[in-house]
């Protein structure tokens, strides 16, 4: 079907090992030397489920980003508008 090149049980191990170890499909692509539409097509035979680029920790979890505080203002009051006050 595709006019590439094949995809061995070899390079098919690494995909999936790579992937386990959380590299992106751009990021294996580099690696396996292949085209991300390539390992995205592949990926996407094995069900293998595609990751988003996200920053790692060193424990390899995904680093978790904590919301700014955000500073609560109470209600404010406003006067009554002039045009609602002279309706008879």
């Amino acid at each position: 079907m595709g006019s590439g090149v094949a995809w061995t049980e070899d390079a098919e191990a690494l995909l999936r090992k790579l992937h386990a170890e959380g590299l992106t499909q751009r990021q294996i692509a580099e690696r396996l030397g292949r085209t991300h539409d390539s390992v995205a097509r592949k990926m996407r035979g094995l069900r293998l489920v595609q990751r988003i680029g996200r920053p790692r920790g060193e424990d390899g979890h995904f680093a978790r980003q904590k919301p700014e505080k955000v500073q609560r203002v109470g209600l404010v009051t406003l006067p009554p508008l002039a045009s609602l006050q002279d309706v008879d």
